[in-house]
Formats: C-alpha cells, structure tokens, sequence
C-alpha cells in the first residue's frame, strides 16, 4: 500500500469510528488552542507595551536617577542630592554627545479657573521635552526657549485638563491660576494619550492628559525650589550611548562629586535596556509556556494512545482478514501511523482555529492588539505531530505484528 491510498483508508477508519476519533482529536484542540491563544495575547500586550513606552521606546533615549542600587546596598542611610537645573544647563553643553535634555520637577496642585478647579500634577520641564517624549500637539505651540529665559507663565495642558477646565472652549491664551502660587497662560494642548494598558485593566489613569507642563525656570516661584527629580537626556546618536553615558556621569560628578567608595552618585538607564528587559521576560515566560504546552500535549498523546490501542483490540478481526488477503507488516503499519498523522493534523487545525477566535475576544475584552503570530501556531501544530510517533507507533506495531489465524478466531 502506497501513501495516499493508506491515507485514504486511514480516513474510512476514522469516518467508522468518528467518536474514538472525535475523543482523541478534542485533547489535541484543547491542548493547541490554549498554547496558541496564551502566546498570542501575551503577543498583542508586549506590543502594546512596547509602544507605550513612548520616550523610552527612542533607541537613544536615557533617564538619570539617584544611584538606588547604591543607596540599598548601604541601607538607605544617605540619600544622593537633589539633581538641579545647572545639571540640565550642564549636559546641553555637548551637543557633540547630547541631542537634548530636560529636568523633570513634579509638583501637585490645584487648578482653578473661574468657579472652576481640579487637581492636577504639574511637570516643569524644558522645550526640549516635548521631541523627547513624542508629544503631539492639538492647539498652540509647546514651551519655547524665551519661555524659559524669560521667566515666563506659560503653561500647556494635557487633554483631559482642557476638558475639565474650559469644556469645548478653545484655552489658548485663556489664564488659570495655580492654586494661590501664580498664573499662568495657556499656550497649548496636547492630543489625547491612548490609554494604557493599566489604565484599560484597572481603570487608573497613568497618561499625561491630566498634567500640566511649564518652564522648569518657573519651579522656584511656584514652589520656593528650583530641584529636579528626574532628567530625562538623548544621546545624539544610538551608536553612542556609552560615549554618552560617561559624559553624563562626568557632568554630574563634576556639579555633585562621588561618594567615598568612588561610586556614582546617580545611574544613567537606557530606553534600549529597558525594551531589551522586557523581551527577555516576554521570551522567558514563552519558553515556560512552551514547556507547559508540551507536557499537554504529551498527555494528549497518551490519550490517542489508548485510544488506538483500543482500536487495534476492536478491529483484530478486520486486520486478521486483511493480512489473510495479502496485506504486509508494512502495509498495516502505515494506515495506523497514517491513522496518527490525519487526527493530529485535524485536532492542530481545528485548535488554530479556536486559538484565534479566543485571541480576538480577549483582545476586544482587554482592549490590547490581536496577534496571531506564525511562531506559536508553528510550535503548537510542531508538538502536535511531535506527538504521532508516540501515539501511533506501539499500536501500530502491535496490529502489524498479529498473526492472520489468531486475529481471525479472537476477531
């Protein structure tokens, strides 16, 4: 018997015995459709993820902080100084080295305009701010360099402050006063931030439409404190981050020293690092789903195992007769492994098929991208007929192997 005819006869058989068939071919849906839609998922939220990075995703991107890794290690008993806007004045002075940078001095406060007020978090920063985070503009301009040099108080609002504050009035230019610290102009809007992740699963808004922006030269008058708590810089190119980092460090320890082990006062992370982070985590947990998928679906082929062991019992009559009629060793082992071959393909595409309708309805309920990548629907339908050699091969010897005469009278 050549292939395509045991092909033929593998599907007569199960056609005749549709429910052992239907029982085998339902462990290996289960087990295909769940590897594939947990792998897609987690697909469509590392995407979503690594696009909310915003900033962070710029391949040149750094973020200076106090040295925590440090500061645990010698329990917290000190704390680094405050970073101040000499630092940003500091680091702009190599161009050569970095493309742009600015402080990061957050404040809360409520907001007033007329009868009425909101809470709001305030964020001084630098014109160079809005390129280093992807700022899109709805209305007006950003914060410019006279802003800052002047002094001057100008403010621009994230969507949803606008909302809350002026309805469907348009704020450019309108004032707002900052609970009883100033006023200020308002000379843009941003577009609305996509929500995020968090704020889809938990309802907490993590965006920057409820922030409003102005000149980090304003922070004293606002607050009594010119102090940063984060910088956020740009190397001037990707290829030179490193070159990048020890200026950064230089600068800082040139304005604020080491401490007395020689260890640097503040760390420098990259964008790039934390994107790197986050793949390695997304391919670990990948890796474990993998694992998991492959015992499943090694228990599914215990089961189709059994089940064709059942089969060999049930059809000795038939098999006898068949070897009593010319058919060899060979011939009836390639219809059980074709047997084998037919379910696991079956169950493997009914299984895809199920894996993408639960992939989109937990995109739709999550609110994240569905994405059915070729690399999980690989390696499900790869361990689906991974499974064939065990699930076919003892029965299908142990039916090759019956005697003509004994398969005939216990048939």
């Amino acid at each position: 018997m050549t292939v395509r005819p045991a092909f033929a006869a593998a599907l007569s058989s199960i056609v005749e015995e549709r429910r052992k068939a239907s029982l085998a071919v339902l462990g290996l849906l289960v087990g295909i459709a769940s590897v594939v839609t947990v792998l897609g998922a987690g697909s469509g939220a590392r995407h979503l993820l690594l696009g909310e990075l915003g900033a962070m995703g710029r391949p040149a991107a750094m973020t200076v902080t106090p040295n925590y890794g440090y500061l645990a290690r010698t329990g917290w008993k000190r704390t680094s100084p405050d970073l101040t806007r000499e630092d940003d004045r500091r680091l702009r002075s190599n161009p050569g080295l970095v493309a742009g940078a600015s402080p990061e001095i957050r404040f809360g406060f409520r907001i007033a305009r007329g009868d009425r007020t909101v809470r709001a978090r305030l964020l001084g920063v630098s014109r160079d701010y809005s390129r280093l985070k992807g700022f899109t503009l709805a209305k007006g301009r950003w914060i410019g360099e006279g802003d800052e040099s002047h002094l001057r108080n100008v403010a621009v609002l994230g969507s949803g402050l606008e909302k809350a504050l002026f309805g469907f009035r348009d704020p450019v230019g309108e004032t707002l006063r900052i609970g009883t610290v100033a006023e200020v102009v308002v000379i843009g809007v941003l577009e609305p931030a996509p929500a995020s992740v968090a704020s889809r699963l938990f309802g907490y808004d993590d965006s920057d439409d409820r922030t409003l922006f102005f000149p980090a030269s304003a922070a004293e008058r606002y607050a009594g404190s010119s102090l940063v708590s984060t910088l956020v810089v740009e190397a001037a190119s990707p290829d030179l981050l490193e070159e990048s980092r020890r200026f950064v460090l230089e600068a800082l320890a040139l304005g604020h020293g080491r401490w007395e082990t020689g260890e640097d006062k503040y760390s420098v992370e990259f964008a790039r690092g934390a994107i790197e982070s986050m793949n390695h985590v997304s391919d670990t947990a990948t890796a474990l789903v993998a694992a998991i998928a492959a015992i499943s679906l090694l228990a599914a082929g215990f089961g189709m195992m059994d089940l064709m062991l059942i089969s060999v019992k049930e059809r000795t009559g038939e098999i006898g007769t068949r070897k009593a009629l010319g058919a060899t060793k060979g011939t009836i082992l390639l219809q059980f492994l074709a047997e084998a071959f037919v379910l696991c393909g079956i169950g493997g595409m009914l299984g895809i098929a199920f894996a993408d309708a639960a992939i989109h309805l937990v995109a739709s309920l999550a609110g994240w991208p569905a994405l059915l990548e070729s690399g999980p629907v690989l390696l499900a339908l790869g361990l689906s007929f991974a499974t064939v050699p065990l699930a076919a091969t003892l029965p299908a010897i142990r039916a090759a192997n019956l005697s003509p005469s004994e398969a005939i009278r216990f048939g």
